[in-house]
């Protein structure tokens, strides 16, 4: 369990770095997969990443490094509407912000709409009720077209301190 919820927006892509201190192998347990998108479901897409075996973070001389892989295990995540506010509106589509300032323009200049009631009646308009800057299908392509780095695999295997 991460000690913080991470909010991840639709469309846009986090990396995590998770680091086990134990000196035996019980730590982390990570499994090889095949480069760009290893898992996907209708809420979230997982791609390959690194491994590192070591119990001191980025450290060079103990333990290896590989690409194309990603922890065993199951991954279990919230998925939550997004409700549109004035502190998310930039995180929204660009149609969707170009609408919500045409109704905050149109309807505050009727008296009988406060500012407050504008504001309840656009938070219930869904995310991509204007479209999306990028479809799904655009979004995957991109994924997998991100340009491969070194796809052999980087091993270090060293120091007798270690072992």
């Amino acid at each position: 369990m991460l000690e913080y919820p991470i909010v991840i927006p639709p469309t846009e892509n986090v990396a995590f770095y998770i680091h086990s201190d134990c000196n035996n192998d019980r730590g982390l347990k990570y499994r090889s997969c095949k480069y760009g998108i290893v898992l996907e479901d209708e809420n979230i897409v997982i791609t390959h990443g690194y491994a590192h075996t070591s119990c001191v973070p980025f450290h060079s001389n103990y333990g290896w490094f590989r690409e194309c892989r990603v922890l065993s295990g199951s991954i279990f995540y919230d998925a939550l509407p997004i409700r549109w506010s004035n502190y998310t509106h930039d995180q929204f589509p660009e149609h969707f912000q170009q609408s919500i300032d045409c109704i905050q323009k149109s309807l505050g200049r009727k008296k009988y709409y406060t500012k407050w009631l504008i504001e309840e009646i656009i938070a219930f308009i869904p995310f991509d009720w204007w479209g999306l800057d990028k479809t799904k299908k655009e979004f995957l392509k991109s994924i997998d077209k991100t340009p491969k780095a070194n796809t052999r695999p980087y091993n270090h295997y060293y120091s007798s301190n270690f072992y």
